[in-house]
């Protein structure tokens, strides 16, 4: 966090040597405060002579809030004032510290800018998964946090669903959390309209989260190669079949790219099951799947220690 620091001794560094008879102090106080929370003025006092009146004070405009009014009469003196935040009107405001304290030998009379801010949440909604088909449950939960990432147990008003064309399905009013999250369930209906579905709470500032209704299936399909186990440099072409299908048995419809690759490889390498393969040239085709689809590849002429 920023700190203000208004200190007697940087100017002593900068200026020469102090007079032996001259205190010194230091104040410090945080430069940004939020309301409401509650913060602390800290005031460090050396070499003071005789008594001394501290006042220490909040004031934008015609609004005055006294952080401090002490009178210090050791000859030390170290101690950090509490003070609650004032409330601020809008959701930045500068408001002005001023530090006053008279002695036999220190006069202070300073005035340094601080920036008061309105409370600060984030809301977070999760859904358990960005798509749904119609008719399956929507789950979802709510957490606000704030500056310091604790969740809030305040109470949501309204929470709604909406439509893809705006209109609001579903609604829960006065939600309170349970240690922080709020949880909440929504079943589709089994012909609901499919698109962009949102969940918004009115609230509270940009807090809403959208997920899909579709009729999708999940891309998890295998896809087999039918070829020859292998293919001599005496062949002119070879027949190669590639079928993909859903785990369910469902046939893939796509864009499939086969690529072929030459390797030069020495035979002894390849006895001694010491491959180790280096591409030196490439043959491939990209067309439309359905089902299977089969062609006949006919090979660039070879030398006779080449391998597929």
């Amino acid at each position: 966090m920023k700190v203000l620091l208004i200190s007697v001794c940087l100017s002593i560094l900068d200026f020469g040597a102090a007079e032996p008879s001259q205190a010194h102090f230091m104040i410090t106080v945080p430069a940004q405060l939020i309301h409401p929370s509650k913060e602390e003025a800290c005031v460090t006092l050396l070499q003071l002579k005789g008594a001394v009146s501290l006042r220490m004070e909040l004031h934008r405009n015609d609004h005055h809030q006294v952080v401090a009014d002490d009178k210090i009469t050791t000859e030390s003196f170290s101690h950090c004032y509490p003070f609650q935040v004032p409330a601020a009107e809008e959701d930045k405001e500068v408001w002005l510290f001023h530090v006053s304290a008279e002695g036999d030998n220190i006069i202070i009379n300073q005035t340094k800018k601080l920036l008061i801010m309105g409370e600060m949440y984030i809301t977070i909604i999760q859904t358990d998964k960005p798509m749904y088909k119609p008719g399956q449950i929507v789950n979802f939960r709510v957490v606000t946090l704030d500056k310091d990432f604790h969740a809030k147990d305040n109470k949501y008003p309204l929470v709604e669903l909406l439509d893809p064309n705006g209109n609001r399905i579903g609604q829960w009013l006065d939600v309170a959390p349970t240690q922080g999250i709020a949880d909440f369930s929504f079943r589709l209906a089994e012909e609901v309209e499919l698109g962009r579905y949102k969940i918004n709470i009115p609230s509270t500032e940009r807090s809403s989260q959208s997920f899909i209704v579709a009729e999708y299936v999940l891309k998890r399909f295998n896809v087999d190669i039918h070829m020859p186990d292998k293919v001599t440099p005496n062949d002119d072409s070879f027949h190669l079949e590639v079928c993909g299908s859903y785990t369910y048995g469902k046939p893939v419809q796509g864009i499939m790219k086969i690529a072929l690759y030459l390797m030069d490889i020495p035979w002894w390498m390849v006895y001694y099951d010491r491959v180790d393969p280096e591409m030196t040239e490439e043959l491939g085709t990209a067309q439309e799947i359905h089902v299977c689809t089969a062609l006949d590849k006919y090979l660039i002429p070879m030398s006779h220690s080449a391998f597929f």
